[in-house]
């Protein structure tokens, strides 16, 4: 299968436009937010899927590199993978599972299942390895958020270091500020404090810089895990040697909407590219044509699974500015990437609390520092030929329904502004021949855009 980052290959499809046009526009970052109280878990062991004398509380660090050591396997043993479970149509899809992995996570289940050596005892079930795992969290003003989501981790097989950085917080973020004086001694929690309010993109990347594990994943303070994320971290710890090295692991998760709406799930939109994909549970590769569909959903950063030497090696990072920090580490990422997976398993869910003072809701100028973000992944587009050619169309598109987003979003008096503002940076960033490739993969597209560039003309 051809690999995904090869830059020999034609440009994708685009998608029909019954599967796009409803897709949800982006919104801002997110963190320092509250979650519904209603929605809460009331037990972390049976959310990350562990027993409640399982975690990681075998961790420890060594005296020397103060890196963690191996980690105490918890977590019950999966059942046996079906290597023909996978939906019809499914062709594109690489399936990962090692050749007799299923028959191994038998032979574990049936051994737990038979009489050990003493005669009526019952040897505890064999622990699935779980992928070792750094977990960074931006934090400003959501102590109770904070509060619920790292015990759960601390209970999550695999999660080796989880570094805690605090946005400037009102009261600044620890272990006894937080309600837990227990987490104080954790070796693995790491707490961080900028002196200045400077965005969860600035907070992101500060986390990045002291991870230590091999693999990266970002989390808000109101997101929480759930047991899909435990099983993913087992079925990439399982991945053969030659296929371990992925770039990052994209998995689906729960937005709290629509679980309040009764169909707990992604977005309509992003579930639309899912089901267009027809990934299963097991980790899959995508190649090129695949990964330009999946980069238009929604660009959050807690849906993915990174190689830190990825990210570090191509330099890939959060714009450091209020709001839409995550989008330069979303669309470069695809972009740079070679190797991706994806996963169906909901790893999380991010809960959602509309209106109030959360960064999401902000509609005055702090909108307009998208361009920086905006301006970074166009340059990084256009600095292959064939990587404008595969994701051109995608990022026409995501530009446009950016800019329809915001300009609901914001105050009525600052519409006019920004909307020129919008129709400068389409007219610069499309140019004649990346127009061309945009019209020739979606004619429709390339109408909106130019109907939107119309747009307050007198």
């Amino acid at each position: 299968m051809r690999s995904v980052g090869s830059d020999d290959v034609r440009p994708c499809l685009p998608l029909r436009r019954a599967a796009i046009d409803h897709l949800p526009p982006l919104p801002a970052h997110r963190h320092g937010r509250r979650l519904p109280r209603h929605l809460l878990p009331q037990d972390r062991h049976r959310l990350c899927g562990t027993e409640p004398a399982s975690g990681c509380a075998g961790d420890r660090r060594s005296p020397r590199s103060g890196r963690p050591r191996a980690l105490a396997r918890a977590g019950a043993v999966l059942p046996p993978r079906n290597r023909n479970d996978r939906p019809a149509g499914s062709a594109g899809l690489r399936d990962l599972t090692g050749p007799g992995m299923g028959a191994e996570m038998q032979a574990d289940t049936v051994a737990a299942s038979e009489p050990g050596p003493e005669a009526g005892s019952v040897p505890a079930p064999t622990p699935a390895p779980a992928l070792p795992l750094s977990v960074v969290i931006p934090v400003w003003n959501d102590p109770e958020g904070l509060a619920r989501l790292l015990p759960v981790l601390t209970a999550l097989p695999g999660v080796a270091q989880i570094i805690v950085v605090d946005d400037a917080s009102d009261v600044p973020v620890g272990a006894k500020s937080i309600g837990l004086p227990g987490l104080a001694t954790d070796s693995r929690i790491l707490w961080l404090r900028s002196a200045t309010q400077k965005g969860a993109g600035h907070a992101r990347n500060l986390g990045l810089a002291r991870v230590d594990c091999p693999h990266v994943l970002f989390f808000d303070s109101d997101d929480l895990p759930l047991p899909g994320l435990t099983a993913l971290l087992a079925d990439l710890a399982a991945l053969p040697s030659e296929d371990a090295p992925f770039d990052f692991c994209l998995f689906r998760h729960i937005d709290s909407r629509t679980r309040a709406s009764g169909t707990p799930g992604p977005l309509a939109g992003d579930q639309r590219l899912w089901d267009l994909l027809r990934a299963a549970e097991a980790p899959a590769l995508i190649d090129r044509a695949q990964a330009a569909r999946m980069v238009r959903i929604a660009a959050y950063p807690w849906n993915k699974i990174y190689r830190t030497a990825f990210l570090r090696a191509a330099a890939i990072r959060c714009t450091e500015i209020p709001v839409h920090n995550d989008v330069e580490l979303h669309w470069t990422g695809f972009f740079h990437a070679r190797r991706i997976l994806v996963s169906t398993r909901e790893g999380c869910e991010h809960f959602v609390a509309q209106g109030g003072s959360r960064l999401t809701n902000r509609s005055g100028l702090d909108r307009f520092e998208v361009f920086h973000a905006l301006e970074a992944v166009q340059a990084a587009l256009t600095a292959s030929g064939p990587r404008a050619a595969a994701f051109g169309d995608a990022a026409a598109e995501f530009y446009l329904n950016l800019f329809r987003w915001i300009d609901e979003t914001l105050e009525p008096e600052l519409r006019a502004t920004f909307r020129w503002r919008a129709q400068d940076f389409l007219r610069r960033a499309l140019t004649p021949a990346l127009f061309t490739l945009v019209a020739q993969a979606d004619p429709d597209l390339a109408g909106r855009i130019n109907r939107f560039l119309a747009e307050g003309r007198t």
